[in-house]
């Protein structure tokens, strides 16, 4: 029963603490500045590719250390629990749009959205693969 909550509360820490921090690096996000700056006028496809890069690294990073948390939980429930909160999280933030119609629409026609939920669906998997990659190398260095 602790495994389900120690999954369900590090996957809404990941979520809450995520979105905090990126409503602050919206305001406050120097090289997003220097890309529209200097990129931008350039060459657009570069931007968008260069700002959806930028976007992995920060949320690779911010999900790093509830990765860490998911590493502790046994293997045979891992995987299970963190696609279940996944689903959740993925539901409860695009619960406007799978509501409206119309924004549905334009989300599946916008290829940036559809980046940002294929990111939001796997960022947290992506960064506990990658800890998990990690911490396996480390031990047969050792």
């Amino acid at each position: 029963m602790h495994i389900y909550f120690i999954a369900i509360a590090a996957g809404l820490a990941y979520y809450f603490t995520s979105r905090l921090i990126w409503g602050y690096l919206a305001m406050h996000n120097f090289v997003f500045d220097f890309l529209i700056e200097n990129i931008l006028p350039w060459n657009k496809i570069v931007f968008y590719g260069l700002i959806y890069v930028f976007d992995l690294v920060i949320n690779i990073a911010l999900a790093y250390p509830f990765a860490l948390i998911f590493l502790r939980l046994p293997n045979s429930k891992r995987w299970q629990l963190l696609g279940g909160i996944v689903l959740v999280l993925f539901i409860y933030e695009y619960r406007l749009v799978f509501s409206d119609l119309d924004l549905l629409r334009f989300f599946l026609g916008s290829p940036q959205a559809l980046a940002g939920m294929l990111t939001m669906i796997g960022i947290l998997p992506l960064t506990v693969w990658l800890a998990s990659t990690q911490r396996d190398t480390n031990k047969r260095n050792q």
